[in-house]
């Protein structure tokens, strides 16, 4: 039980799935099922959140995106793009810093190109700087590098 108390949501999604176990019985197929698909839900709602750390220096605007970027978070992250860039007024640069992104895909990387295209239209000058290896491919094929 010493789970529930490190990672509640594990936690019950275990809990959950024995106790179909012993309701379900014989048909402990379905509470395994059951519980996977319970498990996926967690893990989904996990990965939807994404942490921006937003600094102004001087008259730059540094977003620093953490978590997982994916289809499943892109609307997350251009509503905080969004709120940020209306919040700094008085920036002159945008920089976005991917040092943070744990996982970055298509979609998001499509999306950050629009929020960059419509901060650069806006008359900022955009950068986008500590994109992690592993993303490099997909950033380089949307960001036209």
């Amino acid at each position: 039980f010493g789970v529930i108390k490190h990672s509640p949501a594990q936690g019950l999604v275990g809990l959950a799935t024995f106790a179909l176990v012993l309701l379900l019985a014989p048909r402990i197929d379905h509470a395994v099922l059951i519980g996977i698909g319970m498990g996926i839900i967690v893990h989904l709602v996990r990965e939807m959140r994404v942490d921006l750390e937003a600094r102004i220096i001087e008259t730059t605007l540094r977003l620093r995106p953490g978590g997982v970027l994916y289809f499943a978070s892109v609307q997350t992250l251009n509503e905080e793009f969004t709120r940020q860039l209306q919040g700094h007024p008085e920036a002159e640069r945008l920089e976005i810093d991917l040092s943070g992104a744990g996982r970055l895909d298509y979609t998001s990387a499509v999306v950050l190109k629009q929020l960059a295209d419509d901060a650069g239209a806006a008359g900022l000058e955009v950068r986008l700087v500590n994109v992690p290896y592993a993303a490099r491919r997909i950033v380089d094929a949307v960001w036209g590098k």
